[in-house]
């Protein structure tokens, strides 16, 4: 089964390009970011963790950790955001392997928004990185998440530079709002995926 990693920075619509290939093509998807979600709920051990390295001001009134507050001191701190990556990561890496062994597809797709950053590129066959302008990535996320575009430019600071990703590519799609050519940049890859496959 050929492994593909699919990175790019916040905004560049990795959601989208996964959900075409899992629907047009029923290629299986495994999100990082699911995976995390998952992680900071109350019946995971990465909960307790969080909870005692960042304190009960990250936790809703219900005790569940409030991603937005979480979200915004690791990005206005960094020695918050490596504290919070040692406890996650090894377990997203972890979850990503046990899903992969479960597969039967020719390939699959693995969504990881800092596959770069944290040197995953070897745990796959091809990296995929999708590509965008910086103003179509402000305005998708702070309408997506209802925050403001200094707080989205922040994020997209603290992120590696979009050449620094590219450099890692075997695949690019660009995606900046014509979806007639990113279906067709979709479909070229998932045949040559479909080749490499066999």
């Amino acid at each position: 089964m050929l492994r593909i990693g699919l990175t790019g920075g916040i905004g560049s619509g990795k959601t989208t390009v996964s959900k075409k290939f899992q629907t047009l093509f029923n290629i299986p998807v495994i999100d990082a970011d699911e995976i995390n979600r998952d992680l900071l709920t109350r019946e995971r051990s990465a909960y307790t963790e969080i909870v005692a390295a960042f304190g009960h001001a990250i936790l809703t009134h219900n005790g569940d950790i409030d991603r937005r507050l979480l979200r915004q001191q690791i990005f206005s701190d960094s020695q918050s955001r490596h504290t919070l990556e040692a406890i996650l990561h090894p377990r997203i890496r972890a979850e990503i392997s046990r899903q992969m062994s479960t597969l039967t597809s020719p390939y699959v797709l693995v969504v990881v928004p800092l596959l770069v950053e944290l040197n995953m590129q070897d745990q796959f066959d091809r990296i995929l990185v999708i590509s965008t302008d910086v103003r179509h990535q402000v305005t998708r996320v702070s309408e997506r998440d209802a925050c403001s575009q200094q707080d989205v430019s922040k994020i997209i600071a603290s992120q590696i530079k979009p050449a620094q990703r590219i450099q890692h590519a075997d695949d690019v799609i660009e995606n900046n709002g014509d979806l007639t050519r990113l279906d067709q940049q979709i479909q070229d890859l998932h045949e040559k995926y479909m080749v490499l496959s066999t």
